[in-house]
Order: structure tokens, then C-alpha cells, then sequence
């Protein structure tokens, strides 16, 4: 991340910081010369252009009375795991007035993702002079030694706090005010935007760790910067899953629309991680998002050693629970959030679903795209159903959450297709119920089961009895026999 662009998220609390703070680029330009070093030192500054260096405003005072103050800022350059603590004097030349300032100077590194990127140094500075004054009194060293240790500490915080990994707006709101790192949060309206990788448990019980960890930072890569894109905070990773939020820390009238924006962007975004992942010989990735806009409670949670910016209440879980009834490639939203959107959306069907602990049921929209200021829409894929030789022998049992309820039944997959299939149960079964699915396939040693996963979408309603499934994790060699049986009896294909 580049020094400007870090130093921009700090801007506003630094400017109103009581310490004089001074920040010069490797090229030696002032990037952050804040309101108290220009009252310290007397000097009147304006960095916002960007252009003026350090010597244009110092070297008028470059003189043998000030050369521990230089000497101080040229050790940092050099000195790039230590910070520089001491007493030393500035001397204005113009205004012939001399302070006496407690300095910390430090070169400043961003260790994000691992990696150390050089940025600056930086200088933070007191006014000490008239505690100077009273060097012979005891209590005065103490409070010196004090405002040291102390500078010392918020210059370190600063450093560190340049590489941690979180979004601009959440450290921007924590650092803005002394109180944003206080426990406690206040009521806001926010947009919770959940995703979930499809079949990922599955997809990690047969593919092994190294390969599963590279998958997934790849894709969290690609989906991170489409978020910083539209200005949306990455709550937390949850496994394969992306919370992420739209109102806090900061709200605006458009949360709702940014959050739909930026989740169809998502979701076209998968197709550039696919590429990569055939290329490399891995399995496609398919991602389902729920949307939700309620209020709730925004702030620092946690402990005093250990905190994070989060987010509570039932308008969180809802939006878990509409990203749960979603396939791969879909958008699911609340009404709430479908009454932010305005006419520009393009909403797909909509259906009501039964939620635990929801006395009624819950309406949800699928959406299919939207217009300005985003123009983007989601593909239709056609998947036509071709019918099975004879029907295919399976077992079948409804998932829990994401565990087999156990008691494996009977079925028949009469049709299939690349991503879906026809199969009769033995009872009645609910829309969108997820289950676990066993087939026999030829192995090298001969028959064996194999598992697979799928969600009801609908009533096959073309005159054959069962239900349209749709394959959740699948595995491609269970997925190509099934669709080699059903062409091989089309005409002309032998």
C-alpha cells in the first residue's frame, strides 16, 4: 500500500493530535506536518499539494543549534527496527525562539501479508520546555520519562497499525476520536452481506490441505478487492465464508445499492477465479450470497487485551439464513433490503422460505441484476435434462446444517444434467432442503459408494414424478459418468 494512501486513512487524527507529528517520504517530501508540530515549532507549513520537501522548510533553520534535531531525523532513516527517543532543542531562526521537545523518530515499514515495504519516516514530538525548565525538580524528570515512554508507545502503534489488515473505514472510525477504541456500540441501519463457497466441506475432505489453504486465499484475493471497490468492510473470514458489511462503520443513503452492486460484481468476478483454477487443474468454485438490512448493534466488542469492530442481531443472522437457501451463482435478499434498491434492479423470482425461530415465513428475492449506476447482470444458463437410460440407484439422506441426518433411504435419478438431475424419493420433500447423496461408481478395485451433495429446487412438474435437485459439491468424475449414460442413448451418438 502506498505511503500516500496509508497516511490519507490517519489524516484527520493526526491533524488533531496535541503531539507535533511530522512524516517525510523516501523522496524527502513532507506528506503529514500536523497543527501542533507547527505550533511547536513555529513554522508555517502547507504539505497538501504534496510537493514541498523537507529541506524548503527546514533548511532555513539548518544550524549548529539544531543539529540534534536533524541528526535525530537522519538516525531514523537508518535505524529501521529502533525508535529514537530524546530531548533536544529546536531554534527558529525567525521568530529567535528556541523549544525544548521529547522527540521519537522511527522508520516507518508496512508488514502487511508478510512482506516489509519501506514508507517514510516519521517524527513525533512534545513541547517540553517548561518541565525543562524544572530539570532539578524530581517530579519533573518523572513526567519527562513519562511523556518519552508514551511517545514511544503511540509511535509504535502507529507503525504497526500501518500493516495490520483491515479496511480504511474501520480503522479510520477507531482511531478518530479517543473514544473509538472504548468498548460499547450504538444502533445502526447497515446492509449484512453474506457469502459461502458451495460444497466447500466437501470439496476439502477429498482435496488436500496445501491445495484447499491456496484455493482459498486466492479467492479471497479477488473478492477483497471487489469490495474495497464499492467501499464495503470485511467484518471477519469465517472459513470459506465473507461477512461483510455496508453502514458501519460509517453509513450512507446508498449502503443498500452498493451492497447488491457490489455482490453481482462477486459474482462475475467467479469467472476470472475459475479460469485460474482450470489452469491449474483445481475444481470451479461456485459462491452463493444473502443480503439483509436491518438495524443493529455496531461497535468494539471483546476485552481489553483483545477486541474487534463487529456487528450483533437478528438482522446478521437472517442474512446467514437467506445465504443458506442460496445455489452457486445466486443472490438472495431480504424485502428489506429489495425496498432500498429502487427501479434500477432486476429482480428474478421470489419465494417464501420457513426460518427456526420465524413464526412466518420469510419472503426472499433472487436477483438477477442491476442497472444504473452498476449495469451488470448475472448470465442465464441453460441446462437442459436429459432423461437416464434407466433410472440410477441411489441413497439419500436430508442435511442438518451442514451433517447428515443419517438413515440412508432409496432413490432414482431419472434425468440429469451438468448441474442438475431428476430424482424420485421415497416421501414428499420440502424446496430447498439440502441433502447428502451416495452412488455406486466403478473404482479400480471395483464398485464403490461415493458421496455427493445437492439442494430441491423444485417440483419436476414435466410429466415424470420427483424433484429437480441442484448439485451443491460434486465431484467431476461422478458428474461426467452421469451425463456419458444419458448421451449415450441419444440417437446418432454411437
Amino acid at each position: 500500500m502506498a505511503i500516500d494512501k496509508e497516511l490519507a486513512i490517519y489524516k484527520n487524527i493526526l491533524e488533531n493530535m496535541s503531539d507535533g507529528v511530522i512524516t517525510i517520504g523516501l523522496e524527502g517530501r513532507l506528506v503529514v506536518f500536523n497543527k501542533a508540530a507547527r505550533q511547536i515549532l513555529g513554522v508555517e507549513v502547507d504539505v497538501s499539494s504534496g510537493e514541498l520537501s523537507f529541506d524548503e522548510v527546514f533548511g532555513p533553520h539548518e544550524s549548529e543549534e539544531n543539529e540534534a534535531f536533524f541528526d535525530s531525523i537522519i538516525k531514523a532513516t537508518f535505524s529501521i527496527n529502533t525508535v529514537n527517543n530524546r530531548l533536544l532543542d529546536f531554534h527558529n531562526a525567525e521568530t529567535e525562539k528556541t523549544a525544548r521537545l521529547s522527540m521519537a523518530t522511527s522508520f516507518l515499514q508496512n508488514q502487511a501479508d508478510g512482506a516489509r515495504e519501506t514508507i517514510g519516516v516519521i517524527a513525533v514530538f512534545r513541547d517540553v520546555t517548561e518541565l525543562h525548565e524544572l530539570r532539578d525538580s524530581l517530579s519533573a524528570l518523572r513526567e519527562i520519562e513519562k511523556l518519552n515512554d508514551e511517545l514511544g508507545k503511540r509511535n509504535q502503534f502507529i507503525r504497526q497499525a500501518f500493516g495490520k489488515y483491515m479496511s480504511d473505514e474501520v480503522v479510520d472510525k477507531l482511531l478518530e476520536s479517543p473514544e473509538g477504541m472504548e468498548m460499547g456500540g450504538e444502533v445502526k441501519k447497515v446492509t449484512v452481506v453474506m457469502t459461502d463457497i458451495r460444497g466447500f466441506t466437501a470439496l476439502s475432505e477429498r482435496t488436500s490441505a496445501e491445495v484447499v489453504l491456496d484455493m482459498l486465499n486466492r479467492y479471497f484475493e479477488v473478492m477483497t478487492d471487489v469490495i474495497f471497490k464499492h467501499n464495503g468492510t470485511i467484518n471477519k473470514f469465517i472459513g470459506d465464508a465473507i461477512m461483510i458489511l455496508f453502514g458501519a462503520p460509517n453509513e450512507r443513503e446508498d449502503d443498500a445499492i452498493r451492497a447488491v452492486g457490489c455482490s453481482l460484481e462477486m459474482q462475475l468476478a467467479m469467472r476470472g477465479v475459475n479460469e485460474e483454477n482450470r489452469r491449474r487443474g483445481l475444481p470451479e468454485l461456485e459462491m452463493g450470497i444473502g443480503i439483509n438490512t436491518d438495524k443493529v448493534v455496531a461497535g468494539n466488542m471483546g476485552s481489553t487485551r483483545r477486541s474487534e469492530y463487529g456487528v450483533i442481531g437478528s438482522g446478521v443472522n437472517m442474512a446467514s439464513r437467506i445465504e443458506s437457501l442460496t445455489i452457486g451463482g445466486q443472490i438472495l435478499v431480504s424485502s428489506s433490503t429489495l425496498a432500498e434498491l429502487g427501479s434500477e434492479v432486476i429482480v428474478g423470482a421470489s419465494f417464501d422460505a420457513p426460518f427456526k425461530g420465524f413464526e412466518e415465513m420469510v419472503k426472499v428475492h433472487e436477483i438477477m441484476g442491476m442497472g444504473d449506476p452498476y449495469n451488470l447482470s448475472i448470465p442465464i444458463v441453460e441446462d437442459a435434462l436429459l432423461p437416464m437410460p434407466e433410472p440410477m440407484p441411489i441413497l439419500y439422506s436430508p442435511l442438518e446444517g451442514k451433517v447428515s441426518s443419517g438413515g440412508m433411504k432409496p432413490g432414482l435419478i431419472i434425468m440429469v444434467s451438468y448441474r442438475s438431475a431428476v430424482v424420485v424419493f421415497q416421501q414428499e420433500m420440502e424446496n430447498l432442503a439440502n441433502l447428502k447423496f451416495e452412488i455406486e461408481v466403478a473404482g479400480k478395485y471395483g464398485n464403490v459408494n461415493r458421496s455427493f451433495y445437492g439442494k430441491i429446487m423444485k417440483k419436476y412438474e414435466d410429466g415424470e414424478d420427483g424433484f429437480v435437485i441442484r448439485f451443491t459439491a460434486i465431484a467431476d468424475d461422478i458428474k461426467k459418468s452421469l451425463m456419458t449414460m444419458a448421451l449415450d442413448q441419444l440417437p446418432g451418438s454411437k
